[in-house]
């Protein structure tokens, strides 16, 4: 686990977007081979319910006539997890670059090195947490709201909670369940996909400025440090 931005590596670890970093070593064990397939399994299983609830509901809004209101309703929730799809393969095609900016921000010259750098890395570091933790327990009660809410609708059976078009008939049975359970399943990953995305760009972005901050303090440490020797020679 990295020491920066661990709230969103959890997320990410958790849904199988990220693999954690422990696991890069000693791929040719057997463990670590299981490990690595259970991860791209894992990986191929959230980007396939994604893209497949983005691409039926796209479907579904084309062929489905309805009303205004509910097209509205629908492309606004296309929109959201279409984007979302963006930042999934964003994540997995740039995990290299991720990794190389996080060795950079722990490693010198960009590590604290005295106590009052350290107090504005950890200063940093609770804002970016604080933030994290409150934007995700917003999203999860959103999500919250909006999946598990639809129970209380009491949708007769037949009836799903987000427009779509299925290639099997799902007006009764197992075969609503099923496609009431992906649907679901697929926002609430979706949630936690932009949860770990949208917490981890701006949290690096704090962590860069951190670092500039830190290099401002040591400039400004520098300059004191010449004067005072300048003074004392004279």
């Amino acid at each position: 686990m990295y020491t920066i931005l661990p709230g969103s590596f959890v997320v990410l670890q958790a849904i199988g977007l990220w693999k954690p970093h422990t696991h890069q070593k000693h791929n040719n064990d057997s463990s670590s081979l299981i490990y690595n397939f259970w991860y791209r399994l894992r990986t191929f299983v959230i980007f396939f319910l994604i893209y497949s609830f983005t691409i039926t509901g796209i479907t579904g809004l084309i062929f489905t006539t309805k009303n205004i209101g509910d097209v509205t309703s629908d492309c606004f929730i296309l929109l959201s997890i279409f984007a979302i799809c963006g930042k999934i393969a964003n994540i997995v095609w740039s995990r290299e670059t991720i990794i190389l900016i996080l060795n950079t921000l722990e490693t010198n010259p960009c590590k604290p090195i005295n106590d009052d750098e350290i107090i504005i890395q950890e200063k940093v570091d609770r804002l970016i947490w604080h933030s994290t933790l409150v934007y995700g327990i917003l999203t999860e009660i959103t999500v919250f709201m909006v999946t598990f809410g639809t129970l209380l609708l009491k949708l007769p059976i037949g009836t799903l909670p987000y427009n779509t078009y299925l290639p099997w008939d799902y007006s009764h049975g197992f075969l609503y369940w099923l496609a009431y359970g992906y649907q679901i399943i697929s926002v609430c990953l979706s949630a936690n996909s932009d949860i770990g995305f949208d917490t981890l760009v701006p949290g690096l972005m704090l962590q860069i400025s951190a670092k500039l901050e830190i290099l401002k303090y040591r400039f400004i440490n520098l300059v004191d440090t010449l004067k005072l020797t300048t003074h004392w020679n004279n």
